[in-house]
């Protein structure tokens, strides 16, 4: 991994935002960015970054703050705003506090906000409040994944090797005023170090000023990207793999055409609303060919049923993902469709009998989320990822290309072990997790895909408007391709 750090680009940044905000915040602005564009370091609104400043009331009194990533912005088109600003004197008191729960430490933050109109602060703030430094960065970087996503003495081991001695561990606790408090002890006992590395959650690095704390950051990446090529070159067997000619006898367009209608169906689960008598989700598709390597290896149907890289994914992906069978009948509908629906019924077995088994560890009365697969594996052809809307699918499908690739990262190195189900179910039932989905009413075409023909006519045009604005996802067809792209422009 390489350092973005650009001086001219530093400049603008505080060119553009310090006469407001202050050159600190611009730079914090500026280092947020460079770590949110980069996937292999966050996704779709992981990590978080923070600053320690000062704030001046309405009445003249400077007061300590802490300006940390806000509830609903991502890192990598963070703005002044998406920081807001905390009563820094307030967070660290709670340090002294036996115990918090989720809902006081958001009443917390919220109610020590020094603009009530602000986002909800992350809920690792506290965390944050409790390091010393003035700028900490927090990302969940795929190569600490794939070193800690190990049985424990063997994950222990690899971040001295990865990471070397001027980091120190932070075991796995659920984001949190707990982890917030272990974190801290663990910086205290060496204050010496650069970086923390929380097992199976990512890395915090941090400095006092924006360009060191984000070095840090990346030089840490890169030692342990090193490390782990490294080993895996010592161990790898290669698995190349061209694209096929064909899968199950087609064309992989034309098995993939055969394919996605009756997974769609299958995929789909009474709604008990007449009006729209089925939930119904809409797909993204993946594919590479270092994908397909991937899902042509001999541990790639185990490795599906492992939970997720990290539990902040499960809200997107689910926890294990559905891997089909390479001998699909994709040349017989009936038999197709029986296929999948055997393997959607009993991915939804499995994932009724862990909510079953888990229900006892929540503290309040569990509504179950719907039990279907977010990711699909088809060997010879990709990924489908599924979700309520187009943008559900195309984040779980993100997560998941990193996801599949950095499971067989692991486990050629060693041998992937994720979370147990008891800490996944923990993260996918918090109240926390789920306020990020948000709990909005679906539109009432939400999950459907419309075909319009004629679309570019002025009647044809308006349908599509009304057909969006109502949650489908629309196909515009018509004659005159210039016209048509046009429209789907517009």
């Amino acid at each position: 991994m390489e350092s973005r750090w650009s001086d001219r680009e530093a400049a603008e940044y505080v060119d553009r935002y310090a006469t407001q905000w202050g050159e600190a915040l611009a730079l914090r602005v500026y280092t947020s960015r460079l770590i949110g564009r980069d996937p292999d370091l966050v996704m779709h609104g992981g990590g978080n970054t923070s600053l320690k400043g000062t704030v001046t009331t309405l009445v003249g009194e400077s007061m300590d703050a802490l300006f940390i990533k806000g509830s609903g912005w991502d890192l990598d088109a963070i703005e002044p705003p998406g920081l807001p600003a905390v009563d820094l004197g307030h967070l660290r008191k709670l340090r002294g506090l036996p115990s918090l729960s989720d809902e006081e430490m958001v009443n917390q933050l919220r109610t020590h906000l020094f603009d009530a109109g602000a986002p909800n602060p992350s809920v690792e703030t506290l965390l944050h409040a409790f390091l010393p430094h003035r700028f900490i960065d927090h990302s969940h970087a795929d190569i600490a994944l794939v070193v800690t996503n190990q049985p424990a003495g063997v994950a222990q081991e690899m971040v001295r090797d990865a990471f070397g001695p001027r980091w120190a561990v932070v075991p796995y606790i659920m984001p949190g005023f707990a982890l917030a408090k272990l974190a801290a002890e663990v910086y205290e006992r060496d204050p010496g170090v650069e970086g923390l590395v929380l097992l199976n959650h990512g890395l915090f690095t941090f400095a006092d000023d924006a360009h060191t704390a984000y070095e840090l950051m990346i030089a840490g990446v890169d030692r342990a990207e090193r490390y782990v090529r490294a080993r895996a070159a010592e161990v790898r067997l290669s698995v190349q793999v061209a694209r096929a000619a064909t899968v199950g006898g087609l064309a992989p367009a034309d098995a993939l055409a055969r394919l996605a209608p009756v997974l769609r169906s299958a995929l789909a689960e009474p709604s008990g609303n007449a009006d729209q008598p089925w939930r119904r989700m809409v797909f993204e598709y993946r594919t590479s060919d270092d994908l397909l390597g991937t899902l042509a290896r001999s541990d790639a149907a185990a490795l599906a049923l492992e939970g997720p890289l990290t539990p902040d994914h499960v809200i997107r992906t689910k926890g294990p993902h559905l891997f089909l069978s390479p001998d699909l009948a994709l040349g017989d509908d009936a038999r197709l469709r029986d296929q999948l629906t055997a393997a959607v019924t009993e991915y939804r077995t499995r994932y009724d009998a862990y909510v079953e088994h888990n229900r006892h560890r929540a503290r309040s009365a569990v509504t179950k989320l719907d039990a279907l697969p977010r990711v699909v594996l088809i060997p010879g052809l990709g990924i489908i990822a599924a979700g309520r809307s187009k943008s559900d699918a195309r984040i779980a499908a993100d997560i998941a290309e990193h996801t599949v690739s950095a499971k067989a990262l692991a486990n050629t190195i060693a041998h992937y072990q994720a979370l147990g189900d008891g800490d996944l179910f923990d993260m996918e039932y918090r109240s926390l997790e789920q306020a990020k989905l948000g709990k909005g009413k679906d539109p009432a075409l939400a999950g459907q895909v419309a075909l319009v023909t004629g679309a570019i006519g002025a009647i044809g045009y308006g349908i599509c408007k009304q057909l969006i604005a109502a949650g489908a996802r629309v196909i515009v067809s018509d004659l005159d391709p210039d016209r048509t792209a046009a429209a789907v422009k517009e």
